[in-house]
């Protein structure tokens, strides 16, 4: 993954498990640019980004946690085990997130 210039996020690789947030579950042989959910209808700025084994996590600048991915043990914290290929805002966190840590089948946050 790579942050860009203007707060876009750019992945590459394994997407068979849609970690890579394009929307679609399949590898990517170069750079895509990920599918930013607007927020309020505002376009969020990334301050933080973490990839785990198969699932990824994007906290925006007013602290808002957006995952996708591979789902099956529960690591986006979304209330179900349902996959995605697209950034979705985790809505069952309350506090304003700083950072992202996603590990093989969990993720932390501060």
């Amino acid at each position: 993954m790579a942050l860009g210039e203007y707060g876009q996020i750019f992945a590459w690789g394994d997407g068979t498990h849609g970690q890579l947030g394009t929307g679609k579950f399949k590898n990517e042989a170069a750079p895509v640019e990920m599918g930013i959910p607007k927020i309020l209808g505002v376009s969020p700025r990334i301050k933080s980004v973490s990839a785990g084994y198969k699932h990824v996590g994007v906290v925006t600048d007013e602290g808002v946690l957006l995952m996708a991915g591979n789902n099956k043990e529960g690591q986006l914290g979304i209330g179900n085990n349902i996959s995605s290929a697209r950034l979705i805002v985790n809505n069952y966190l309350t506090e304003k997130i700083e950072e992202v840590a996603c590990g093989t089948n969990h993720t932390l946050v501060l």
